[in-house]
């Protein structure tokens, strides 16, 4: 008996048996009854190709061994990808634009700023300072130190000054060149390009030029005395003058001084009350002895000065320090200053506990003595102090 096909149960002939045409012909009725027609297999072809949902067990939902088919909107799904060459998801590339979003936009966190270490954004305050960097500019740094430093700061008060150096390294000011600080000066008036100049020079303390045979002292060979700050006479130490029990001796001569040509000095002293009220007229007098006239009174007769018979006999020989009668110098208030032309200048007062400084200009003739007197005050112990007593002068 021969096997038949499980599906379709076609008989198929052993290998003992012989092969016969009924069982040919009932295998052949088989297929014909099973086998689909032309048209048949055209239409389930068709169907399959335009078949929309389910084909071949495919689906628009996310699921394991399933072809993918589109829905209705033409969408599929597929699982969160994994792998580096899964399909990428809608969620997926969302996060990756949210990512690049953040990246490029203004303030973006996804850079830090650059710093000296390390890269990274520019940051505001560096795009300000970039903007403000001329075109061509560079990185030039100016040296410091002596040599190298910029001009000081001119200012209206620096006109017409100069530029001098200082005597520590990178030091200079604005400052006016006093002529001592000019080097290699000339030695004669040749030398500065003068060539009509009377010749001039200073011999034994005189001041002369050449008339063009002989030298002459200027003022008639006298020479002229000139105030100045070059001190010429002196008494420095602290003196103390007191008044004792009278007017009889209440005058002390405090110094002496014979011009030796005509002209002016500076006579400049410190004094102080070291006792009492501070009695009109206390101080420092100078006194120009022979102004008086044979009336005995000063030059200007007019005025009731006078030099009393008490003071005839003064003269230059007479020692510091002696003492005189108030009476017998003058007989008007003690209040009154007069320029020494009429014969008494007062120099310096004393009614202060503290020292005063005074300085006068006094007009001197040749040959013609200065006498200074002290004077304290009427009431015995009345005293006064002086010092740096100074006589100031230059002779041309």
């Amino acid at each position: 008996m021969p096997d038949v096909t499980t599906r379709m149960g076609l008989k198929k002939p052993k290998g003992n048996e012989n092969f016969n045409r009924t069982a040919y012909n009932e295998n052949l009725d088989i297929l014909e009854q099973n086998a689909e027609t032309i048209n048949g297999a055209q239409s389930k072809v068709d169907t399959h190709a335009t078949a929309t949902n389910s084909v071949h067990g495919s689906t628009s939902a996310a699921t394991a061994n399933r072809i993918i088919q589109r829905d209705t909107n033409g969408r599929a799904k597929v699982a969160s990808p994994s792998a580096a060459d899964d399909i990428a998801r809608k969620d997926t590339v969302d996060a990756v634009q949210t990512v690049l979003t953040g990246h490029i936009g203004t303030g973006g966190t996804s850079h830090a700023s650059a710093t000296t270490g390390a890269a990274g954004f520019m940051s505001a305050a560096d795009k300000t300072k970039l903007d403000g960097v001329a075109a061509g500019a560079n990185a030039y740094s100016h040296p410091t130190g002596d040599g190298n430093l910029h001009v000081p700061v001119t200012g209206t008060g620096n006109n017409g000054k100069v530029l001098k150096a200082g005597a520590t390294a990178g030091s200079a000011a604005w400052g006016n060149v006093a002529f001592s600080e000019v080097m290699t000066k000339p030695s004669t008036l040749a030398g500065y390009g003068i060539t009509d100049a009377t010749p001039t020079r200073v011999s034994g303390g005189v001041f002369e030029y050449y008339n063009g045979t002989e030298w002459v002292g200027v003022g008639g060979g006298g020479g002229i005395m000139v105030a100045s700050n070059t001190v010429r006479e002196s008494r420095l130490p602290e003196y103390t003058h007191t008044y004792l029990t009278t007017t009889s001796d209440s005058v002390g001569l405090f110094y002496k001084f014979a011009p030796k040509y005509t002209g002016e000095v500076i006579i400049s002293v410190d004094t102080i009350r070291a006792n009492g009220s501070g009695a009109i007229g206390s101080g420092l007098w100078a006194y120009s002895m022979p102004h008086k006239t044979a009336s005995n009174q000063f030059m200007s007769g007019a005025v009731d000065w006078d030099i009393r018979s008490g003071m005839g006999d003064m003269n230059f020989l007479v020692p510091l320090d002696t003492r005189f009668n108030l009476s017998s110098m003058f007989n008007a208030s003690m209040t009154n200053q007069q320029d020494i032309t009429e014969g008494r200048l007062k120099i310096a007062t004393a009614d202060t506990t503290t020292y005063q400084t005074f300085k006068k200009t006094m007009l001197v003739r040749a040959g013609v003595p200065i006498y200074f007197f002290v004077y304290a005050g009427t009431a015995n112990a009345d005293s006064i102090k002086l010092k740096d007593f100074k006589i100031s002068y230059d002779v041309l």
